[in-house]
């Protein structure tokens, strides 16, 4: 037996052993060959070693043994059996695709051979789950990892994958596993219902985003119908534990995601094109707290780009956004209302309203209404359409942040950096608004009180009816205050 192994790894390893009986002019192993018998093996091992009982994922079954020297076949069904030399020579009937050299493969719902779109598995948990070593926890990592190709999904921006994906998020929702999504363009038709405890990865980044979108993984929703969100959470309860990874979501005729979400986290996600908001987060009974946003883009989405849409004071509390950017978005950057605990850092909202036309409290930075505890660290607002920050009836604390050229509208009241409309504590701290500008930099709405220390501002303090409490202070000859001001600390004009 130890020698029938062995002659079956030379042959595996060594794409000149054989040749295929129906392809003699190509060597088995060569992956443009989609009847080569062993090419699919050969990859999933990276062309190293291969150990048996082979391993099928999502359910699939192998024979227990296979001889040296004869070719593996589908059985059309998601499983391996040997072939014979004489006759099965075909690889799972047809090759869906083509076949990376160095990616893993898996079987189709149709028994075909498919790309799994990145390397291949050897270790629990560090990628989708293709043919795998027998030896290497096979069962676990079969449960936590689901392939929406292995399910039917083709990812060529035409076929409605929903079906196919929703099958693999039913799978991956049993066990609270993974939804992998390979490069690729997905269309969905239908809503996909957001379940607990199951995390979605694809490929990509961000920085990769094109205008054009033509990488990573992107979810497609265009052609879903009328005032239908993309992926939706529940309606009566809060997701729980959910994690989004390397996505695009894009064109929804209303949000592309939206939900209550408890314990959840969205890294690297770019939400595009989206018919009303990009990601609203809603609070309903049971509330949404706990979670983050992390390195993700809200693009050019018809109304805001990020919405806390929290109707109930007290729904939500303690999130935390960071290293993210909301740009060119049709009303707002990122809105909050309702919102305790919560923290933006390092994230930047520019070049909002693009579709406000003289209206107030349309194209704003950061929106923040009704809410306490609200911290904004090292973020920037810049050329949004009326304020760059709006704190509305709120507490807030500013440190190190920065605005510029804000209020291109140029609407009354409005200001190149910061209104307090209604809002009481407010605290400026280093903040700093780059652009000399004719605009108030800020303004203070009553009953508003905004507490404004070691700041460097380029155009008017205007104390509106509220008042404005600076401290060490510094600004440019036209930046002398206005109206309701109480000097606490050293006030500095620089001509």
């Amino acid at each position: 037996m130890r020698w029938l192994l062995l002659s079956l790894l030379l042959l595996l390893v060594s794409p000149a052993a054989a040749q295929d009986v129906l392809c003699p002019t190509r060597p088995m192993g060569d992956s443009t060959n989609a009847c080569a018998s062993t090419q699919f093996v050969q990859q999933a091992t990276g062309g190293t070693t291969l150990t048996l009982p082979l391993t099928v994922p999502n359910g699939g079954t192998a024979a227990s043994s296979f001889t040296a020297g004869l070719p593996l076949i589908g059985n059309g069904a998601n499983g391996i059996l040997q072939g014979t030399i004489s006759g099965n020579t075909t690889s799972f009937g047809t090759t869906a695709g083509t076949l990376t050299p160095g990616h893993g493969v898996f079987i189709d719902a149709n028994g075909n051979l498919a790309d799994s779109g990145g390397p291949p598995v050897t270790n629990l948990g560090s990628g989708p789950c293709d043919f795998i070593n027998s030896s290497t926890s096979v069962a676990g990592c079969l449960l936590n990892y689901f392939n929406v190709k292995a399910y039917g999904a083709k990812g060529d921006a035409s076929t409605n994958d929903f079906t196919s994906i929703n099958n693999a998020i039913t799978a991956a929702a049993a066990v609270c596993g993974t939804v992998f999504f390979p490069q690729g363009h997905y269309m969905v038709l239908q809503q996909v219902a957001i379940p607990n405890c199951v995390n979605f990865l694809g490929v990509g980044h961000p920085n990769q985003f094109t205008f054009a979108g033509q990488l990573g993984s992107i979810i497609d929703f265009n052609g879903i119908a009328a005032a239908t969100d993309g992926f939706a959470g529940s309606l009566s309860q809060s997701t729980q534990a959910v994690s989004f990874e390397h996505l695009q979501f894009e064109r929804a005729t209303r949000d592309c995601m939206s939900g209550a979400f408890v314990y959840s986290h969205f890294t690297d996600v770019v939400f595009a094109y989206c018919g009303r908001d990009g990601f609203r987060v809603t609070g309903i009974t049971g509330g949404t707290y706990q979670s983050s946003i992390s390195n993700s883009l809200f693009y050019s989405n018809s109304n805001n780009g990020l919405n806390f849409a929290i109707a109930t004071f007290g729904q939500q509390t303690t999130w935390k956004i960071d290293t993210s950017y909301a740009f060119y978005n049709g009303a707002s950057g990122i809105v909050a209302n309702n919102v305790v605990n919560t923290i933006f850092v390092n994230s930047a909202a520019d070049h909002n309203g693009t579709a406000c036309s003289g209206s107030s409290s349309c194209g704003l930075g950061f929106a923040i209404s009704t809410s306490k505890a609200v911290v904004f660290e090292s973020t920037d607002a810049e050329s949004n359409y009326e304020d760059g920050y709006y704190i509305d009836v709120s507490e807030a604390t500013l440190v190190g942040v920065t605005g510029a050229a804000n209020n291109t509208g140029a609407v009354t009241n409005h200001t190149n950096f910061l209104l307090a409309d209604g809002a009481s504590n407010v605290f400026v701290i280093g903040g700093e608004d780059r652009v000399s500008s004719s605009l108030d930099s800020i303004n203070a709405v009553s009953p508003a009180v905004v507490w404004v220390m070691n700041g460097a501002y380029t155009s008017a303090l205007a104390g509106g009816a509220g008042l404005v409490k600076l401290g060490s202070l510094g600004v440019s000859c036209s930046g002398s205050p206005t109206a309701s001001f109480a000097t606490i600390g050293s006030f500095v004009t620089h001509c």
